[in-house]
């Protein structure tokens, strides 16, 4: 009898302190084993990020509508995500019309802010110093300049 008490107070309780134990060994990060980190080549990467440069996805519909219909340089989707056939539309425009000379590879790099500063300022968007380095006053001469191509082409 004196066992069949013993077991039923001593079983949970033996359960409850491995639980406890077991859950407060797992959470200590000192006990884990380290995850190796995923490397991935920068190759494998490439330009595929959107960068909008500071554009709502309103206003980059309004500068993907105005590179397929002003320019006919971009047949991809009007999704207001600036990826790199966006940038590759870009990049034409100012190789036409504001001395871009890099490649057209989708990559909104120094090349390519360089070339966008130099048509905002050309077209009257003050954005600063063309030096390729993309600060707020770039930002805001970019998101005007969005923002009447929205206007101009009736982006909802």
């Amino acid at each position: 009898m004196r066992t069949s008490i013993l077991r039923r107070r001593l079983v949970p309780t033996a359960v409850a302190v491995a639980l406890t134990v077991g859950t407060l060994v797992g959470a200590a990060p000192a006990l884990a084993a380290p995850q190796p980190a995923a490397t991935v080549a920068v190759e494998d990467i490439g330009a595929q990020a959107v960068v909008n440069l500071g554009l709502t996805v309103r206003k980059a519909k309004g500068v993907q509508t105005w590179l397929k219909r002003f320019h006919d340089v971009y047949d991809g989707r009007i999704d207001g995500a600036l990826g790199t056939d966006s940038w590759i539309g870009i990049q034409r425009v100012l190789a036409i019309y504001h001395g871009y000379e890099g490649d057209f590879d989708g990559d909104p790099g120094a090349q390519t802010k360089r070339a966008l500063q130099r048509f905002l300022n050309y077209n009257g968007y003050n954005a600063g110093k063309v030096d390729g380095i993309w600060g707020s006053q770039s930002t805001n001469a970019w998101a005007t300049f969005a923002d009447a191509m929205v206007d101009y082409y009736n982006i909802p």
